[in-house]
């Protein structure tokens, strides 16, 4: 059990190191103009969330004990360029599914998964 427990916090913090890496899209998703980081975080801890943003995808996979949005750019979260506008997402961790849409409007938005 106890070597169980080790692989699992090792995974874990293998997972961890490997993402927040700021998407590449090639340009803007939605046309040219102003630009600005979404920024996908979960304060709640549990398997890793798969974020789908304009047909880009990335990884949550640390959480955040924490109210406040970490610092764009945090490890384990998911950070997107994108155009400034509104701009649709799905999520999901296999047990629970997010939807809805990120407001572009600044140099870092932020949007909580929590369930």
């Amino acid at each position: 059990m106890k070597k169980i427990l080790i692989t699992l916090f090792v995974a874990t913090a293998l997972l961890s190191l490997a993402s927040c890496k700021k998407e590449d899209t090639g340009g803007s998703p939605g046309g040219g103009g102003d630009t600005g980081t979404g920024m996908f975080w979960s304060n709640q801890y549990g398997s890793p969330i798969q974020v789908s943003v304009d047909g880009y995808s990335g990884s949550v996979t640390s959480y955040y004990n924490q109210t406040d949005a970490p610092d764009c750019g945090s490890s384990g979260c998911f950070s997107i360029t994108l155009s400034k506008g509104s701009h649709s997402f799905t999520a999901s961790d296999g047990d629970h599914t997010w939807s809805g849409s990120i407001n572009i409007s600044s140099s870092c938005n932020t949007m909580l998964l929590h369930w």
